[in-house]
């Protein structure tokens, strides 16, 4: 089923419409159903939750106390992925969230479970809660996407399409991925989010400057970047340690380090993972 609406189309449609307002009002209510339609979405919980309600920092920002609709949320996916333990794997029907939740498609297919307006942390994890109990077990046999079959694989021979800064930063994700390099407080879920992430770069449909936060900007960090910061930071230290005890591969391990710290403004005394630390 695809979930593709042509808005342009109908926008078309209510103009050409003129002062037919039953038939205006029809399409304007079938244009906001389809903007809370979304596909069977699945996620890896525990055996015996989906875990919806585990809200961590990295997740979504906190303004205020407040969480708000246009940025971050819960991760899920349009599909299954291998590997994934088919004992912690849970499916949420293509039906609404419920009152006060929305379900956006941000990379691939990876979706976010996000308040549908301002509201109170409190109040987004409470509603995630009452969301476990609408998700079932996922018995069913694998459907995972070509997106998510693809093997991740840190070798810089696939990676021309890229420029040199897409390639480190393509390299580190990768390696995160491959090597299932250990990160505090992340899940299955988030391998997945980064493996989105790295397919994305490498076919170009991700833009190497949505990883990069720039904190004068005015705009708060998003999931994306938190996560690349986060999996970066990581592959970083995982470089500099294989790299321990012979000269030549430190400095090399010392100059990939500078290079990935600029790329993603990590160099930065206000950068994302300075952020998420004073977010507690």
């Amino acid at each position: 089923m695809s979930f593709v609406f042509n808005c342009r189309h109908l926008k078309s449609l209510l103009l050409s419409a003129g002062r037919n307002h039953q038939f205006t009002n029809t399409l304007a209510r079938t244009l906001s159903t389809a903007a809370t339609l979304h596909p069977d979405l699945y996620r890896v919980g525990s055996a015996t939750s989906p875990e919806f309600d585990q809200v961590r920092t990295m997740d979504i920002p906190v303004v205020g106390g407040m969480v708000l609709p246009e940025n971050g949320g819960v991760s899920t996916f349009a599909t299954t992925v291998p590997g994934w333990d088919a004992s912690r794997t849970w499916r949420m029907a293509s039906s609404s969230l419920g009152s006060g939740l929305r379900a956006v498609n941000d990379h691939g297919s990876h979706w976010l479970i996000r308040p549908e307006m301002p509201m109170s942390l409190q109040a987004f994890v409470g509603k995630l809660q009452e969301l476990n109990s609408q998700a079932v077990k996922d018995t069913g046999p694998c459907e995972s996407s070509e997106e998510l079959r693809f093997r991740i694989q840190p070798d810089f021979a696939i990676e021309s399409d890229l420029d040199k800064a897409g390639r480190f930063v393509y390299h580190a994700l990768a390696t995160v991925v491959h090597q299932r390099l250990e990160i505090k407080n992340w899940d299955d879920n988030d391998y997945a989010y980064i493996a989105v992430l790295a397919r994305g770069l490498r076919r170009g449909d991700l833009a190497l400057s949505s990883l990069r936060w720039d904190a004068d900007s005015g705009q708060h960090w998003t999931k994306e970047m938190a996560m690349a910061a986060q999996a970066v930071q990581v592959y970083m230290d995982y470089d500099l340690s294989q790299a321990e005890g012979n000269e030549d591969d430190e400095a090399d391990a010392h100059n990939d380090i500078a290079m990935l710290t600029a790329v993603l403004h990590l160099d930065s005394p206000r950068n994302v993972l300075s952020a998420l630390s004073s977010c507690g």
